[in-house]
């Protein structure tokens, strides 16, 4: 098969994950790892078994190449199949041999022969460390090891501040304390255009300020602005009537017992009950009882 045959075939396994076709996916995936024998290939039809929950014949896969010792995609992928398989000894061991400190800083074991060998990754991914160490902290809080979950949740937001998931468990677990956050969040390194990201992060953590403070936070993320080539200034959109924003305001009026503002933000946005059913739908049962909470307040 030429070249250009084979490449119209990886196309074809893509266009089928983006349309949510995985059986084709994986048929077609299988195929081009077959003719090629290239990681990169065999890389994307583990994808495609896992993407289908297929996770077993996944990790069989991806254990089955040598490479799995050399490319972290490798390794995170098999880690990924084995918390979906629950198998949260052998996900920590897969995820290889680090210790974090205090701080959330890590310490590898130095495995030089170890890399991420993605030749085609975009130019802004998460870095496969921080998912790495997330995925630690996960492994913990299943193994009901508070601790350790929460400095590897640590040691993931400060690898990659778009390690948004990671702060999330911090907060909604109520992992830190208030002093806590502010000395994780000063220790952030953000991107230059990512003052939005800062101030959003500071609007979820910065809970027990002084009101002028947090509201400051809340006014700079509203007039924070897409700069479009349009001259129109009806396509300029704002994060003013963003779900999230909104939904970090209604939740700190109602931990300062400014229910009036509370309930004026519900009128804005989704009602409690709506985001309340939609963690329920999802599954996140903690974040949906909390909304549900809210409902009988108000």
């Amino acid at each position: 098969m030429k070249e250009e045959d084979i490449e119209r075939l990886r196309g074809v396994v893509r266009d089928c994950v983006n349309k949510h076709l995985y059986s084709s996916a994986i048929f077609f995936a299988d195929k081009v790892a077959a003719f090629t024998g290239d990681p990169a290939d065999i890389y994307m039809q583990a994808q495609a078994l896992f993407l289908g929950r297929h996770f077993r014949r996944a990790l069989h896969l991806l254990t089955s190449c040598k490479i799995i010792f050399r490319d972290l995609r490798f390794r995170y992928l098999a880690a990924k199949c084995l918390e979906e398989l629950k198998e949260w000894h052998q996900c920590l061991e897969m995820l290889g041999d680090a210790k974090v400190d205090e701080h959330g800083n890590v310490k590898t074991s130095g495995d030089c022969n170890v890399a991420y060998l993605d030749k085609d990754g975009e130019d802004r991914e998460i870095n496969i460390s921080s998912a790495m160490f997330f995925l630690r902290g996960k492994a913990y809080e299943a193994l009901e090891n508070r601790a350790q979950a929460l400095l590897w949740y640590k040691a993931a937001i400060k690898a990659d501040p778009y390690c948004y998931e990671a702060l999330e468990c911090l907060v909604d677990n109520h992992m830190l304390t208030h002093d806590e956050e502010k000395v994780l969040l000063s220790t952030l390194q953000f991107a230059p255009g990512d003052g939005w990201l800062s101030a959003f992060y500071s609007c979820l953590t910065k809970k027990y300020e002084k009101e002028n403070v947090v509201e400051e936070k809340f006014a700079e993320l509203e007039r924070e602005h897409y700069d479009s080539c349009s001259m129109d200034v009806s396509f300029a959109h704002t994060l003013k009537d963003n779900t999230d924003l909104l939904t970090c305001k209604a939740d700190y009026y109602h931990q300062c017992g400014d229910y009036q503002k509370c309930f004026d933000m519900t009128t804005i946005a989704l009602s409690w009950f709506a985001v309340g059913c939609y963690y329920y739908c999802i599954k996140k049962f903690d974040q949906s009882r909390r909304y549900f909470w809210y409902v009988t307040l108000i």
